[in-house]
């Protein structure tokens, strides 16, 4: 569920001037950030996110360029607890959220995804800790996360999924779940990132802050 409601809720527009090789003049287009639907974040993110499948939402945001969805974050709390305690304690872990979506159309002017993602990163409750993944198989490395200041604190442990039919191995009936019947898959690796809205949580970080990757 979205729920920003009240003076929390701040839209942001960007006004960019197109060039023109004719004589007639350009018209500037809105680029602007706002909450969206729960319903319109799915959508999009099935559609156009290259994984194609819904995340876990809080709060889910659009980015809109001439008057059109153009772009989709959404944050939601992660199933891991390992993860959730894992970055600050235990203490705060209901403070931890993870950026599981993230989708901007290629053809948005120059820095529009730093753009969206430091207002969604303005926008949120302060006091928010967040994770997020870059996906080696997929080439990323977390490049709009260092252009937005995030910490980087290693790579994911390497992890093996069980699978039948391609269905998750907790979806298979108990009497099924025989190791010996089910397909292994290798997760890849990922980069991980965190971010403190209240930078006096720094000091609550239990993973190592390390420096950037090369790219």
């Amino acid at each position: 569920m979205n729920d920003m409601g009240g003076d929390s809720l701040m839209t942001e527009q960007l006004t960019f001037q197109l060039e023109s090789g004719g004589s007639i003049p350009t018209s500037p287009l809105q680029l602007f950030f706002k909450a969206i639907s729960w319903e319109t974040a799915i959508k999009m993110v099935v559609e156009e996110h290259y994984l194609h499948r819904s995340a876990p939402i809080t709060w889910c945001f659009g980015a809109y360029f001439d008057g059109r969805l153009r772009g989709v974050c959404t944050i939601g709390k992660p199933a891991s607890h390992t993860l959730i305690e894992g970055v600050c304690g235990k203490r705060n872990a209901h403070r931890v959220f993870e950026l599981n979506r993230l989708w901007m159309s290629d053809d948005l002017p120059t820095n529009s995804e730093s753009r969206f993602i430091g207002w969604v990163l303005r926008t949120i409750p302060k006091g928010t800790i967040l994770v997020s993944y870059a996906d080696s198989a997929f080439g990323h490395s977390g490049i709009i996360y260092r252009a937005t200041n995030w910490i980087f604190t290693g790579m994911s442990i390497p992890f093996t999924d069980y699978t039948k039919n391609g269905l998750d191995h907790r979806s298979i009936p108990k009497n099924e779940r025989n190791k010996e019947e089910l397909d292994i898959v290798k997760r890849s690796r990922k980069y991980r990132y965190v971010y403190f809205t209240d930078k006096m949580d720094l000091k609550e970080l239990k993973w190592k802050q390390l420096p950037y990757p090369a790219e």
